[in-house]
């Protein structure tokens, strides 16, 4: 089971909803690094969303004979064209991995107009990963990758054959979330009868699901010799991302964008008055499809979760900020590694630090702090749009530009620049006019929190945190892939959930 649809569908969303790509007007990323050496797979295919062709992947594995032996070089690229409410965005990326003849990673590169460049490599008894930012490069250390890489978990399928009934699981490696290993499972099925363009083939299908995105179905169609004929996956159950195998020529022909922000949105069962105003949300959260599951929820002192017999109840109050909190700055052990810079949060940034500084003016406590950045941020930030997407912290600093990732991303590295711990916050949020529609609705988004001696939420897009906040995920952003975890977290949730409001409290 090839890993590079279903891969490709969470980048694809990834971009689509709050967590965009930079833009139309960012340079594509190129081709997949040139090597040398004997080619064993070299597969062209066009993307579909939706039913039209919206972009293209290429991947290209070769065989390299060096003095310690034989080692594989597989190579991926893909373009997609989306729209966010009608706004154009070019997501394209490519990487590369080099394994021994085990499948052990020894080596890796990655980039895309989504993520900061990213290599590994293993030294001796570890790996040492390397992110080049806007403030420079960073490098950490983790032990050598488990999963398999790409032309060992090909090797591995082919081997385990097409015979219907057959069912095996892998743990495969990722260049987009280095540090672990994702679990693939396939089970082999009946051979069907399948067209694509205007070949028709009797081929076998895989079923497969990973860990990255559990409940998200995908399936495949190959033929005897492996060759993966035709990939489908199920973003939502309205949105199918499909991967056609075909010629170089066509696969680069033009596309047409697949709009997604405007597919995400969740239209309750009636309109929330006064949205920014709510001080309490019952709301009842129910499968879309018969047989369907609610994704899991966090709880907190803020969002109460309970189980019912036809969905989960959630209960939100809007935050308080507390009269006063520690002195500034933190100064304990509990969450000092939220304090610390990373690829999104470049906390030593002398812009960054600057405009902490500005922000937090004379305040010597937390909490007043804290409320002073989510002000800073909504003023500071003036043009808002969906035409920038999730630009790091300090990109935001110097474009001042963006929509709520960049307001979560700025305001959670001003806190820990002026010695609060944060990190970013995911979910639902309600507005009356959602971007792309004029309808009402819940749409995905993003803000932070921030300690004040309590984990206190700030919204500098909504210019404050009120009860329609729904909590799908908390990232403190340190770990490698931190988006695309947020990314399979959001997409579980995709076109799946119904809403209905229960209760209003003003």
């Amino acid at each position: 089971m090839k890993r590079g649809a279903w891969a490709a569908a969470v980048l694809t969303v990834l971009a689509g909803l709050t967590l965009a790509a930079h833009g139309a007007d960012q340079p594509a990323a190129g081709g997949p690094p040139a090597a040398s050496g004997k080619v064993l797979l070299d597969e062209w295919r066009a993307m579909y969303m939706g039913g039209q062709k919206a972009g293209f992947e290429h991947m290209v594995t070769r065989e390299l004979d060096t003095a310690n032996g034989a080692f594989f070089v597989t190579a991926m690229e893909s373009k997609v064209s989306i729209t966010r409410a009608g706004v154009l965005l070019e997501v394209a990326s490519n990487w590369a991995v080099r394994e021994d003849a085990q499948g052990r990673v020894v080596a890796f590169k990655s980039e895309s107009s989504l993520m900061q460049p990213t290599q590994g490599v293993l030294d001796g008894d570890h790996f040492t990963v390397t992110t080049t930012g806007s403030t420079g490069a960073t490098s950490r250390q983790m032990p050598p990758p488990k999963g398999l890489g790409p032309w060992a978990a090909e090797l591995f399928s082919r081997h385990k054959g097409y015979e219907p009934g057959t069912g095996y699981s892998a743990d495969v490696f990722l260049p987009e979330t280095p540090d672990k290993p994702v679990t693939l499972t396939v089970l082999v099925g009946a051979r069907e009868s399948v067209q694509v363009f205007d070949v028709q083939k009797w081929l076998h299908v895989q079923a497969a699901s990973n860990s990255l995105l559990p409940g998200v179905p995908s399936k495949q169609w190959v033929d005897d010799e492996g060759t993966a004929w035709l990939t489908r996956t199920e973003l939502t159950p309205q949105m199918q991302v499909e991967t056609r195998k075909t010629t170089r020529e066509f696969a680069l022909a033009a596309s047409e964008p697949a709009e997604l922000l405007t597919a995400s949105y969740i239209t309750p069962d009636r309109p929330i008055e006064r949205p920014r105003e709510l001080e309490g949300l019952q709301a009842l959260l129910t499968p879309v499809e018969a047989g369907g599951t609610v994704p899991e929820l966090p709880q907190d002192a803020l969002q109460k979760v309970s189980a019912t017999e036809h969905g989960v109840l959630v209960t939100i109050a809007r935050a308080q900020a507390p009269q006063s909190g520690y002195a500034l700055p933190y100064r304990d052990k509990e969450y000092a590694d939220l304090l610390r810079a990373n690829k999104w949060l470049e906390v030593d940034d002398p812009l960054i630090q600057q405009m902490a500084r500005e922000a937090v003016g004379d305040a010597t406590d937390a909490a007043s702090a804290a409320r002073r950045i989510e002000s800073y941020v909504d003023k500071k930030i003036t043009t808002k749009g969906l035409g920038v997407g999730m630009a790091t912290a300090a990109e935001t600093a110097r474009q001042l530009s963006g929509d709520c990732s960049e307001h979560a991303m700025l305001a959670a590295a001003l806190a820990r620049a002026a010695g609060m711990p944060s990190r970013v916050v995911g979910g639902l949020a309600y507005v009356e006019r959602l971007p792309g529609t004029g309808r009402y609705g819940f749409g995905y988004h993003m803000w932070a929190e921030v300690y004040v001696g309590q984990w206190l939420p700030i919204d500098a897009t909504l210019r404050g945190h009120d009860a329609t906040h729904i909590v799908l995920f908390r990232s403190d952003m340190n770990a490698p892939g931190a988006e695309i975890t947020m990314a399979s977290t959001i997409i579980q949730s995709l076109g799946r959930i119904n809403i209905r409001v229960v209760q209003t409290t003003y």
